[in-house]
């Protein structure tokens, strides 16, 4: 069972979420009102998600993100306001959110977010491990996706590296995006790196 740690200074806003996840098979395995509580609670449990209030009177979510990061790079955490995405959302991933939920959200759109997280990480951690196999560095595998993000006209959202995201990308392997790429890596690294996204899309 995935274990997520909600994080918000509203007391209501903590026990709908808490209800929600329990409903859908999670454990919330902590709900912190606040930055300084809910790093503690993210040592004590490790939680796979963390779900962090943006807007909160003792630490701000984006500095309490940051925290958190910093004792466990690999955290994954998702910010929830009631800013609109276009004002923050940029900024929050920038600093190392996964995704950004708006208030008043929709319960659907909550577990949606959660279970893409989740499955990217799977992906990107895969991915990760084959390419490390077969000699490629992480930052080989990074910047593949990113430039690879910016020629496709594939409109996959926040989406990075879900297995829907990996045959997007390899469907869209043409000469235009090639070229691009190769300005930026060899052909062989990019002809490498094409092979293990194939292989994990099977």
């Amino acid at each position: 069972m995935k274990k997520i740690l909600v994080i918000d200074d509203a007391a209501l806003m903590r026990n709908i979420l808490k209800r929600m996840f329990a409903s859908r098979g999670y454990e919330v395995c902590g709900q912190a009102s606040g930055g300084e509580q809910g790093i503690q609670l993210y040592k004590d449990c490790r939680p796979d998600v963390v779900i962090c209030d943006l807007k909160m009177k003792e630490m701000d979510g984006i500095t309490c993100m940051q925290k958190i990061l910093e004792y466990d790079p690999k955290a994954r955490v998702i910010i929830c306001s009631a800013q609109g995405r276009e004002t923050f959302a940029d900024v929050c991933k920038k600093e190392g959110a996964k995704d950004y939920i708006v208030k008043p959200f929709q319960v659907e759109e909550v577990i949606r977010v959660v279970e893409r997280v989740l499955d990217d990480e799977d992906y990107k951690q895969l991915m990760m491990e084959r390419a490390e196999q077969a000699g490629y560095s992480q930052k080989d595998v990074l910047d593949f996706f990113a430039a690879f993000r910016s020629v496709t006209d594939v409109d996959m959202g926040d989406e990075v590296v879900t297995k829907a995201y990996l045959k997007q990308v390899k469907d869209s392997v043409g000469i235009g995006a090639v070229a691009f790429l190769s300005a930026k890596m060899s052909l062989d690294k990019i002809n490498g790196l094409v092979d293990i996204l194939s292989g994990l899309c099977e």
